[in-house]
């Protein structure tokens, strides 16, 4: 991964059709022993680029880490998004987007992206 970048990785998303649905995201990050963890974060999002799209940054700001521990024991993290409720008009596909903010050394991440039609 490469640091501070929005990343779709571990799940090409789901395309969900007209409903009303339930979406959450898990995030699961590896870095090197020698790999300063700084920001890590997870969401659903429409598009596959490096940006924010579908973020909601009041929702996130329990279910995010924002330190700076050095990962001396090569621990995996993991992250959940909260759960988003959508109400989808026409088929749309969502992607799991996970953010990454590190220093020193590498890091390797996945996001896989669950749903669930509940109306």
């Amino acid at each position: 991964m490469t640091t501070a970048t929005y990343s779709v990785t571990g799940n090409a998303g789901l395309t969900l059709n007209a409903g009303v649905w339930d979406i959450q995201c898990v995030g699961i990050i590896s870095p090197a022993t020698t790999t300063t963890l700084t920001t890590i974060f997870c969401f659903p999002s429409t598009t596959t680029s490096n940006d924010n799209t579908g973020i909601d940054a009041d929702r996130n700001a329990f279910t995010s880490y924002h330190g700076g521990i050095a990962n001396s024991n090569g621990d995996s993290w993991r992250v959940n998004s909260p759960v988003w409720r959508v109400n989808i008009t026409s088929a749309t596909t969502y992607y799991p987007k996970i953010f990454v903010g590190f220093s020193t050394s590498t890091c390797t991440g996945k996001a896989n992206i669950f749903a669930r039609r509940v109306g």
